[in-house]
Parts: C-alpha cells; sequence; structure tokens
C-alpha cells in the first residue's frame, strides 16, 4: 500500500480535502467545519485505507484549525499544522495562477509528498493557540479603554457631567474585566508551562504580560528555533541596506512579527535596566561604546528574549541557570 498525503484548507465553515496518491488525485471533497462532519469523514476513509497510510496537513488559521487539530491527535495519525507563509512561496514555485480553496488543498498535499517521515507527529500541541483568545480578549479591552479616555479628552468642552460619570464606570468595569482575564491568563499559563514562575522569579525586569505574549512561542518552536531565529521571529534582528558604493542606510530592526511583544520586551528593558544588573552593565556598556539610549535598549530587549529562551530550555531540561 502506497503513502496517502491529504491536504485540508481550514476556513471558519469548512474544510476543503484532497486525497493524493503518486501525484494523483483520489478525492476532493468539501466537509463542514464541525467536530461531527470531520469525525465523521475520518470514520469513512478508516472504512476503505489502513490510518497508517494517512500523512494529513493543515495551514494555520487562527482558530479555526483547533477543532481538526484535536481530532487527529486523538485519532493519533501522523499530521503536521504549516506555516501559511512558506506554503504562499511553495504555492509560487511551483507556478500555479488560479487560487482557491481546492487549489490550496491540493498544493498543501503535494507540499506533504516531498517531505520526509519525521517531518510528521502524532502528537502536535500547540501554546500559542491556547493562549491566543486570552491575548486577544486583553488587546481589545485595551484599545476599548484607550479609545473612551480620547473621547473623554476630545469632548471635555461639551460633554456633560453625567454622561462622563458613565463612561468613567465603563472604562472602571473594562478595567476590572481586564484585570480578571490577566489573572486567568496567568494561572493557565502557570499550569500549562510550569517554568513560567521560575523564570519571572529568575529574570528580574520580566513580568507576567511579556511571558504570556512570548513563553507560547517559545515552548512551541524551541526543538526546532534558536535564540537568534527567535530575536528574527520577532522583529528585533538588525538589518542593513547597501546598493553599490554609494547607498547605504543606517542598520535598524526589521520589525517584523508581533510588534506587540517587541513593546512588551521593549518596556521591559526599560524595568531591567533598574533592577536586573547583567542588563544594567550591558546598556551602560553600549552606551559608553557610543549607542543611542534607544538603541541600546532594544539590545537589552533582544538579550532579554535570548535569556527568556535559555531560561526555558534549561528549566524545561530540569536544570538550573544563574545568571540573566
Amino acid at each position: 500500500m502506497k503513502k496517502i498525503f491529504i491536504g485540508i484548507d481550514v476556513s471558519k465553515s469548512k474544510l476543503d480535502v484532497t486525497l493524493l496518491c503518486d501525484s494523483s488525485i483520489l478525492e476532493q471533497i468539501t466537509i463542514l467545519n464541525r467536530e461531527s462532519s470531520i469525525k465523521d469523514y475520518f470514520d469513512y476513509l478508516f472504512e476503505n485505507y489502513p490510518s497508517s497510510l494517512f500523512y494529513i496537513g493543515y495551514e494555520a488559521t487562527s482558530n479555526y484549525m483547533i477543532t481538526l487539530q484535536k481530532i487527529l491527535k486523538d485519532l493519533n495519525v501522523k499530521h503536521k499544522l504549516l506555516n501559511p507563509y512558506l506554503l504562499h512561496y511553495y504555492f509560487k514555485s511551483k507556478g500555479f495562477k488560479n487560487k482557491d480553496d481546492k487549489v490550496d488543498s491540493y498544493v498543501i498535499a503535494l507540499y506533504l509528498s516531498e517531505q520526509k517521515e519525521s517531518f510528521f507527529t502524532k502528537d502536535e500541541y500547540h501554546y500559542r493557540y491556547i493562549f491566543k483568545p486570552y491575548i486577544a480578549a486583553l488587546e481589545q479591552l485595551k484599545k476599548q479603554r484607550v479609545a473612551l479616555k480620547n473621547m473623554l479628552h476630545s469632548q471635555k468642552d461639551v460633554i456633560d457631567k453625567d454622561l462622563r460619570e458613565q463612561i468613567s464606570d465603563i472604562e472602571k468595569k473594562i478595567l476590572e474585566v481586564q484585570k480578571e482575564i490577566e489573572k486567568r491568563a496567568k494561572d493557565k499559563l502557570q499550569k500549562e508551562i510550569p517554568e513560567f514562575k521560575k523564570i519571572k522569579d529568575e529574570l528580574k525586569g520580566v513580568g507576567d504580560t511579556t511571558l504570556l505574549y512570548v513563553l507560547p512561542y517559545i515552548a512551541d518552536n524551541y526543538q526546532v528555533k534558536s535564540a537568534k531565529q527567535f530575536v528574527s521571529f520577532f522583529g528585533l534582528n538588525p538589518v542593513h541596506f547597501q546598493s553599490g558604493s554609494s547607498v547605504y542606510k543606517s542598520p535598524r530592526i526589521s520589525k517584523r512579527g508581533n510588534k506587540n511583544v517587541r513593546k512588551l520586551l521593549f518596556l521591559s528593558s526599560l524595568s531591567a535596566v533598574r533592577t536586573n544588573e547583567v542588563i544594567k552593565q550591558k546598556y551602560n556598556r553600549l552606551l559608553q561604546n557610543g549607542k543611542s539610549k534607544k538603541q541600546a535598549l532594544i539590545a537589552c530587549a533582544s538579550h532579554l528574549l535570548r535569556a527568556i529562551y535559555y531560561k526555558y530550555i534549561h528549566f524545561h531540561q530540569g536544570l538550573n541557570l544563574e545568571t540573566a
């Protein structure tokens, strides 16, 4: 029996599925993105093919693939969550011009057919998708509070007292909800990633919120990404631009990746230069070498990210670190 590669394009309400064997399409079908529909479809597949033949892949698509991911894990079949950015360039490299959901599922199956056995897993677990709803809720609440504050300030000369008090009450309620979600997220983080508390206790200057944003990504990818790659992933890596001998721009950070993570790490560096002796020494050394305060703080933010990475690995492996 030959391997069967199953590419699944995930959307909010449906899954487009392509079965590929020896570069030939065995089947293309669309099913509902519901637990019952997904289970029924795999029951049908298992009746016609041995489950050991299946190699399944699907794109990271917000939280829409969570149900599929849980089912595949429970079924104990080989599967892989794929990077949409990587698939985008794979799609272009194959010369596809027309793009729709069925084509996407075919391209995913084709990509899987070119991978080695070690590429797949039966137990893929992604912490970042567990904590994504907490982070999204916190970000939305912060935006609402800022919007209300700005509105009160801009309308201070025309807004009446009662309306001002009502809006202030709403703002206070939002803050209460925000603090409650932060507490729940912290408790969840402690439960899912026990290294969280040890890192927080040892790494001065880094708080709960920063670890909530950073640790799930590290826990998911520490086996395949280096500290340098995480720095690049969050856009803190320096980039240079030069063309010939006449065009040269000053180095700057790439600013790719999550801007909220960069902001939190930068704020953490502001705290760390006062409370963390290792970071303080690095900051002063960079200033003495001619760096601006902002450049020195960005370098310290990058240092903190690497420190979180290395401390997670050591605590995860049962070791200990004594310095940042």
